[in-house]
């Protein structure tokens, strides 16, 4: 302060001095560096002085001094220009070390060296000039203010040796961090050292304080094409990656980062840099020449046949280095691949290559494929593959090199076609009105194919008939005789793959028959596009014999009924048999047709089935009403006539008439066969006729009132001839009576040959097993005979009948139950079977005690007589079986587990009731100590009165209700 007193009051007393002599002259002014400075420990530091306004022609000195903030009133000098000794002790021996010095730049001016800063330099720096002038005017020192941090800048890269191709991918970090608080900038670079040590290294990119990235000299035209980067991947993470290495590229790479800080003079300032660790690279250099070679399976080839040529490139890097290929046919550019992979076409194959015939493609980066669909003879000759690789040099220029492989001859030979036809119908014979399928295939094609189907008559004798024709794109075009049916859909030609063919004629006509061709060409297109012609190759054809079968060779009726007489009152049955294959396009229609045995002797329709499944009655129905009915079959194959009580105006003759269509394509009808079945005599029997135990003698009458009543025939009844004349009034469906006399015959019967087995046996089986009883007629008196079977059981040693109980009857009409035999009994127990027509068996199952007893079976023989009715012929027991049941012994387990009930009340029951008595007792006894303790006073006396108890409860409270005592509540 005394320094700076002294000097600002000589100021003041110069400048008073200057003005009281009038003259003028010059100032000094002594400038220094502004401050702060900030300056990291360690760094090399610098501090401009500068003097001006002093006498000229006088060398100036400066003296450099320095404050410390803690004793800001002592000076330190440090170095001066004028005096040798002018440091103190604490800087004498850096001043001689020359770690301290002053670099005079000019007479005036002067720069203060401190090259390695250390924490204790940090205070006020003065700059002061000593008077040279005589006198004092102006300003002799100038300060500065410096502050020293210390330096955390670092770098930090692992050092590594690497190998690496020529054209190989490289890639180094480097960590760069610093901890001050000062605001600072970081600039950070990467440099390459050569292999050659006395080179200098090379700057390859700098991110500046500024961030702008700074690529060395050598390295801008490889950062601008995106070889070279520099990526701040992290905060402190910086990434050096250089795509496509080169030989140049070899040699010590390492980061370089230095701290930056801006003075007030708004100048920046480079406190502190560092480098990595040096990582070293070698880079073996590729080599540049490359061979091309054309691979190919064979060089003979049949013309339609594909051709694939195969360029292989053989080269070092080939996916780096950037490769044009081009294919020549015969001195003619067929395609050229540049590095992008797109292809460009000659003229003469770019229709072909839009037809699919023609491919050119990139398989790897070092194989190109040039593919020929379908060779004609025109594709013959020499294919050359020239490869071009394009070269970028370090300066950005390029550098063209070809090569070409040697010529590989392709030789085309004419094709002869191979192919073979075979043709299959889906039957050789068909009715009229089904369908012909036709299906053609062809085997070993290479060019594309056209059918033509012909139609030949069975003999041959006729000129062929063109059906229809597919040319080689698919196009169907009918031939002029089948062009009408074809419109209707009658015709469909189709090719349903490219090698195979179908012809289908629907609703087939008796003059679809014949032999049917079907004619395959082989086509091959030669020629360059865009003239390209059609070959005929080859022909082959084949065929086959189709027969329709007429349906009206195959449509027949006939008529049957089963009852040719009935009885007045009666019902019959006719039946009308078509024997023909149903078809929707070939229907018939049927028709019912009667004359009266008492009419005009024509024929009149009764009821007609139309073709569409509709009934048409005819216009006089006889009469008949609800008492006919129609019926028919699925199949339409069965057309039936019933008639129930029938009656004088139903005898007659009937048949039925039956008309088969057809369906044209056009949708129309037409008839194509009539058919009459054979006639049917339907007589109805007048009423009156009887069987009867009694002879009437001759002329002799038997009245039995106005009702007669049949009395059915027995065994043993009389075989001799009877006959009796029976007048007898009926009355008719119309109301009216009819009166009858007949002379009806005796009727024979046939000798009685009826056995029934008579073998005996005795069986015994135990309780709950099954009894199988057998009943075999081995003797029956007419082959028409039917049996009605009974088992039959004794309880007793008795014969008599009155012992003998039903246990089981079917009778001669499959009727279970016959007569008075139906026993009650559980479902599933009794099994009647009947294993042949004279062997019937019965089973019965689970027996028990009471099943014991003499078992046989009766055996009624039954036939039906003229009149259509059943009369039992005669009778025959079997031999009796002795039946004995094996009684169980009952345990105490057998009759608890055979009763479901009692299983459960033992095993069951049980347990849940005595825990329900367990759980009871011991609530009873809880409840009653509980009552015990409630009930004893204060000296262990029981209360025996209570009176109402206090009950304190609050509505808005969510707690219980408190139950409490009061005094004088107890008496």
């Amino acid at each position: 302060m005394q320094v700076i007193n002294f000097f600002f009051l000589n100021t003041i007393h110069s400048n008073i001095l200057s003005s009281s002599a009038g003259t003028s002259s010059a100032q000094r002014v002594v400038s220094v560096q502004p401050g702060p400075l900030v300056r990291t420990e360690g760094s090399h530091l610098t501090i401009w002085c500068n003097v001006t306004g002093y006498k000229e022609g006088v060398e100036q000195d400066f003296e450099w001094s320095m404050y410390l903030h803690t004793a800001p009133d002592r000076e330190i000098r440090i170095v001066s220009t004028a005096q040798p000794n002018y440091a103190y002790a604490v800087y004498s021996q850096r001043v001689n070390s020359r770690e301290i010095y002053v670099e005079r730049l000019s007479g005036d001016s002067a720069l203060l060296h401190i090259t390695k800063l250390q924490a204790k330099d940090q205070g006020v720096f003065e700059c002061y000039t000593p008077n040279t002038d005589g006198q004092y005017l102006g300003t002799y020192s100038a300060r500065t203010n410096l502050t020293v941090i210390p330096d955390t800048l670092t770098v930090t890269s692992t050092a590594q040796s690497l190998a690496k191709v020529e054209g190989d991918m490289l890639q180094l970090s480097c960590e760069v961090s610093r901890q001050t608080s000062q605001h600072t900038h970081l600039a950070v670079g990467w440099y390459l050292r050569p292999a050659d040590d006395a080179a200098q290294p090379r700057d390859l990119v700098t991110l500046s304080r500024d961030f702008v990235l700074r690529p060395g000299g050598p390295y801008r035209q490889r950062l601008s094409s995106g070889d070279l980067r520099l990526d701040k991947t992290s905060t402190t993470t910086y990434r050096l990656t250089i795509y496509k290495l080169q030989p140049t590229d070899q040699g010590e790479f390492y980061c370089e980062a230095s701290e930056w800080i801006q003075d007030p003079d708004r100048s920046w300032y480079s406190m502190t840099r560092k480098q990595s660790d040096k990582t070293s690279v070698k880079v073996q250099p590729t080599d540049r020449d490359f061979s091309i070679q054309v691979n190919t399976d064979r060089r003979a080839y049949t013309a339609g046949e594909p051709l694939e040529l195969r360029c292989t490139i053989d080269a070092q890097n080939v996916a780096e280095r950037y490769f044009s290929v081009s294919w020549v046919f015969s001195s003619s550019s067929v395609a050229v691949v540049g590095p992008s992979a797109v292809p460009v076409l000659g003229a003469n194959y770019v229709e072909r290559e839009a037809a699919g015939l023609l491919t050119v493609r990139k398989e790897s980066p070092s194989v190109h494929l040039l593919k020929l669909q379908r060779l004609t003879p025109e594709d013959a000759g020499k294919y050359i593959c020239r490869v071009t690789e394009r070269e970028k040099t370090p300066t950005g220029e390029f550098i063209d090199r070809s090569k070409r492989s040697r010529n590989v001859q392709i030789a085309v030979t004419p094709l002869s076609s191979n192919i073979t036809v075979s043709l299959s119908t889906n039957s050789s014979e068909v009715m009229e009105g089904e369908n012909i399928l036709l299906t053609c295939s062809v085997f070993s094609t290479l060019g594309p194919l056209s059918v033509a189907w012909r139609w030949i008559d069975k003999d041959g004798t006729s000129a062929a008939e063109e059906v229809a024709t597919v040319d080689r794109d698919g196009t169907v075009r009918p031939g002029p005789a089948y062009r009408e049916r074809h419109s209707y859909g009658e015709v469909h030609v189709e090719r349903v793959r490219p090698d195979t063919f179908t012809l289908s004629l629907y609703n087939a006509f008796p003059t679809d028959e014949g032999q049917y061709h079907c004619g395959v060409t082989e086509w091959l297109q030669s020629g360059n596009a865009p003239d390209w012609t059609w070959q005929e190759i080859g022909k082959k054809d084949a065929t086959k014999t189709v027969t329709v079968k007429s349906v009206e060779s195959s449509f027949f009726v006939s008529a049957s009924s089963r009852t040719p007489s009935v009885t007045f009152g009666d019902s019959f049955d006719l039946q009308c048999i078509v024997k023909s294959r149903h078809n929707p396009s070939v229907p018939a229609s049927v028709t019912w047709r009667f004359q009266a045995a008492e009419g005009d002797g024509e024929f009149r329709d009764v009821v007609t089935f139309t073709r569409d499944g509709t009934l048409q009655w005819g216009e006089k129905t006889l009469g008949l009403g609800t008492r006919t009915s129609v019926d028919r079959t699925s199949s339409n194959t069965n057309f039936r006539l019933s008639v129930t009580h029938a009656g004088r105006k139903e005898a007659g003759k009937y048949l039925c008439a039956a008309v088969l269509y057809r369906r044209n394509y056009d949708g129309t009808w037409r008839t194509i066969a009539n058919r009459t079945s054979n006639q049917l005599g339907i007589s109805v029997l007048q009423p009156g006729e009887l069987c009867s135990n009694h002879a009437c003698g001759g002329g002799g009458f038997l009245a039995f009132g106005s009702v007669l009543s049949l009395i059915p025939c027995c065994p043993g009844s009389a075989r001799a001839a009877v006959k009796c004349l029976v007048h007898k009034w009926v009355l008719s469906v119309t109301d009216q009576w009819t009166s009858y006399l007949s002379c009806l015959p005796g009727t024979s019967q046939p000798e009685v040959r009826l056995q029934v087995e008579e073998l005996e046996s005795n069986i015994t089986i135990p309780e709950s097993g099954s009894i199988r009883l057998g009943c075999r007629i081995p003797s029956q008196s007419s082959k028409d005979s039917r049996f009605s079977v009974s088992w039959y059981v004794s309880r007793s040693e008795s014969d008599e009948e009155d012992d003998q109980e039903c246990v089981f009857s079917i009778g001669h009409d499959a009727v279970f139950g016959n007569g008075n035999c139906s026993p009650t009994e559980e479902p599933g127990r009794l099994q009647f079977e009947r294993t042949a027509s004279d062997l019937y068996g019965l089973t019965i199952q689970r027996v028990n005690p009471r099943d014991g007893g003499r078992y046989y079976c009766h055996v009624e023989e039954w036939l039906l007589n003229p009149r259509n009715e059943w009369y039992c012929l005669a009778t025959n027991n079997s031999g009796v079986t002795i039946v004995n049941i094996l009684e169980q012994v009952s345990t105490l387990q057998s009759v608890v587990c055979s009763n479901n009930s009692l299983f459960y009340f033992v095993f069951f029951y049980p347990f849940p009731i005595f825990g329900i008595l367990l759980i009871a007792v011991l609530l009873v006894r809880y409840k009653s100590r509980n009552s015990n303790k409630n009930q004893e006073g204060k000296n262990g006396a029981p209360l025996l009165w209570i009176k109402e108890p206090h009950l304190s409860y609050s509505p808005t409270c969510l707690d219980p209700p408190a139950l409490s005592l009061h005094p004088g509540s107890v008496e």
